[in-house]
């Protein structure tokens, strides 16, 4: 299994297959405003998620491919969102930018130890394989299989 298949579950499958419903539980149901409009749109999902896949490659080296579904990211977003979000018309770029920040931090920070832990797991598989568990050995001394007289019971052992 590969890295990016191991977090399918916090990145889309296609940056373009967000729906507004989506966005709009994401939003729990508030007001769309320009800000939140530009916050959640597919656009910005986009940079948020390039943003993550650069924020992983610079702190661990991999590179992890953005393939997953929007659930995941929809979630840290509307988190980062509700507890940060202010509406000043004037400056919705600056906070566009904060707020794009924080959650890429807060997406990092929820990945990071799931990418450790499958490549160390990965590791160890490599270097010491699994071998498979030998087949019983019959340790019952009834039945006709030890002493040739009559079947012990309703299966013939």
């Amino acid at each position: 299994m590969s890295t990016s298949q191991l977090y399918s579950r916090l990145m889309p499958q296609k940056a373009n297959t967000i729906d507004d419903q989506s966005i709009n539980r994401a939003m729990d149901n508030r007001e769309i405003t320009p800000l939140s409009q530009r916050y959640f749109s597919q656009n910005n999902i986009k940079i948020i998620l390039k943003g993550l896949v650069d924020g992983i490659k610079k702190e661990t080296g991999l590179t992890i491919g953005a393939d997953a579904q929007y659930t995941e990211l929809l979630k840290i977003m509307r988190n980062i969102f509700n507890r940060f979000w202010h509406n000043d018309y004037k400056n919705i770029p600056k906070q566009i930018l904060e707020l794009n920040r924080m959650t890429i931090k807060e997406a990092i920070k929820w990945t990071l130890p799931d990418l450790l832990m499958h490549n160390k797991f990965q590791s160890e598989v490599l270097q010491n394989p699994v071998n498979p568990f030998s087949l019983p050995i019959l340790l019952s001394q009834r039945g006709n299989k030890l002493n040739g007289q009559g079947s012990s019971d309703a299966l013939g052992l």
